[in-house]
């Protein structure tokens, strides 16, 4: 399996994560441990689903996991997605869950990319085939830097600043994919 990043190819695997679209929210969430699945997003275009995962803390300096792309939804008119987002409860709109980690899969060809967001910037990070999951790994830290890996055992890197609001959850999201977030944690 390839993964690519503005370095080159990097072997890696696959995966995805999601948001956007509108309409249907179903939650629903298991325990997790080891690659165990955390949750199962499937979606279809134009609906969206998600879990929101609390912090016990109040704070969340990181989440880690994998995520894997079983398949994308191309019938409507919004793209395949899926994301891994901080959230902060009583934040305004300005400072939705938006920023993390965001994956579009996209078929002929059949790829799937992981991009970073922040403060509505959105930048490629690394591409990657479905049916592979693909580690991530994203943390900030108490100025708001935000750093994000992808990918094992030698990860493709970026950093963006995001605003330094509280992040008290972490919210997994897809519309238009089917995608398993697998051992997700936060710290």
């Amino acid at each position: 399996m390839m993964l690519v990043s503005f370095l080159g190819w990097r072997s890696v695997g696959t995966t995805c994560l999601a948001l956007f679209a509108s309409a249907t929210l179903s939650t629903g969430c298991r325990a997790a441990t080891g690659d165990q699945e955390t949750w199962r997003c499937n979606s279809p275009n134009g609906h969206f689903n998600q879990n929101v995962l609390p912090v016990a803390s109040g704070t969340v300096t990181s989440v880690h996991g994998r995520i894997s792309i079983h398949d994308a939804d191309k019938s409507g008119p919004w793209g395949a997605v899926a994301r891994v987002a901080f959230g902060s409860s009583g934040s305004s709109e300005e400072h939705c869950s938006c920023d993390g980690l965001l994956v579009r899969a996209f078929h002929n060809p059949d790829v799937v990319e992981f991009h970073l967001v922040s403060n509505g910037q959105v930048s490629l990070v690394a591409r990657a085939r479905f049916e592979t999951p693909i580690t991530f790994d994203v943390s900030v830290d108490p100025q708001g830097m935000m750093t994000m890996k992808v990918g094992k055992p030698d990860p493709v890197v970026k950093t963006a600043m995001i605003p330094a609001i509280r992040r008290d959850s972490v919210v997994l999201s897809c519309s238009g994919t089917d995608v398993s977030f697998l051992g997700v944690t936060t710290h």
